[in-house]
């Protein structure tokens, strides 16, 4: 939906509270409000504790962050991911989100999450993962707000 204020998104937010089951997105007077599915959320999981797996494993310290909002009010975005973690110490935002494509269409996560900053975005699109890493000097990647595709 579009046009929407900031001061209508966080109303929303508000609204809807900590046990909303619904995913909302917000860039730039854009909302994107998304109802996960079963399959979606079954995938989003399994990615997660092969994840988590993968920390406890090699000893890495990490803080699941879930899918909580995050917010940046002075740029006029606020982003949910499916999973998300910071690697190494608690921050304010993840280092890393995960995202579960189902269906196409919508905002661009990865506008989003270039204006939080979060460093790393894996997305799980038609079985196939594909994996950005955001880049300090990402004048060419353009089309990709900074991120350059690894995987």
């Amino acid at each position: 939906m579009s046009p929407v204020s900031w001061s209508q998104y966080e109303t929303l937010l508000l609204t809807l509270g900590e046990r909303s089951s619904y995913h909302i997105n917000y860039l730039d007077g854009v909302l994107e409000i998304v109802a996960p599915s079963r399959r979606h959320e079954g995938r989003k999981t399994r990615i997660g504790t092969l994840l988590e797996i993968y920390f406890l494993e090699t000893n890495t310290e990490y803080f699941p962050t879930g899918s909580t909002t995050f917010l940046l009010s002075e740029q006029s975005v606020g982003g949910e991911p499916d999973e998300s973690y910071c690697v190494g110490t608690d921050k304010e935002f993840p280092d890393l989100a995960i995202e579960v494509v189902v269906t196409s269409g919508g905002i661009n996560r990865l506008a989003i999450y270039q204006q939080l900053g979060i460093q790393e975005v894996w997305f799980w699109v038609k079985d196939r993962l594909a994996i950005y890493y955001l880049r300090e000097d990402s004048e060419q990647l353009g089309a990709t707000f900074g991120y350059e595709a690894i995987i």
